[in-house]
């Protein structure tokens, strides 16, 4: 049988070559941008490498916080409740008749009639009136007060002043008016406007009642 040879053996001691300076620059070359793009990519990941200052680490994040504001078209904006709104006041009493009246003396007026009517009862009428020799209407009615001079009372006011200061009799001369109370709880007000010897003429205002 025979054996193929073995390869020859290289000769021992033999010098290794020596690496050329182009080798080592192309090297480094090599290795700065691999390192340049790891950097690079590390710090646009965020995640620093070691050894490697990342240019986005240690950078501060900033939250802004933007109100948005509704704008107005057009329309004006919805009222807001006021306390009148909110507590109504009651409105005063309506009228319910005016106009002259002419009393003879001695008679009186039933009020709570559309127009009222002279009457002689007292019963029926609200005031019964008389003429004074001193030429002053001399009313008699017990809820019946002479407004102050240079007043006009609204009908809340004249029915105050008729229930806190009503007399059973007054007198009062010409231009002087007098609130009262009719035989139905309406306020009224009379004005005595003219005199003569057996008449008194009269301006008489009536509302109704408060609601």
């Amino acid at each position: 049988m025979t054996f193929p040879s073995p390869p020859p053996t290289p000769p021992q001691g033999a010098p290794r070559v020596k690496k050329s300076p182009e080798h080592w620059t192309a090297v480094a070359a090599l290795i700065t941008a691999v390192t340049g793009v790891v950097t690079f990519l590390v710090g646009f990941i965020g995640l620093p490498a070691a050894g490697v200052n990342s240019p986005t680490a240690g950078t501060a994040t900033v939250t802004t916080t933007v109100t948005a504001t509704p704008a107005v078209t057009g329309g004006s904006s919805a009222p807001t409740p006021t306390a009148e709104a909110s507590h109504p006041t009651s409105s005063s009493p309506s009228e319910y008749w005016s106009g002259p009246l002419l009393v003879t003396s001695g008679f009186g007026f039933d009020l709570d009639l559309v127009p009222p009517e002279q009457t002689s009862g007292t019963m029926a009428a609200d005031f019964s009136l008389n003429v004074t020799q001193d030429g002053k209407a001399a009313f008699t009615y017990y809820t019946m007060a002479v407004v102050p001079e240079g007043q006009s009372p609204s009908p809340d006011q004249c029915a105050l002043l008729a229930k806190t200061q009503g007399l059973g009799d007054s007198t009062v001369p010409v231009g002087r008016s007098s609130c009262l109370i009719t035989g139905e709880g309406r306020p009224a007000l009379v004005t005595v406007t003219a005199l003569t010897s057996g008449t008194v003429s009269l301006d008489a205002h009536v509302w109704n009642t408060a609601e």
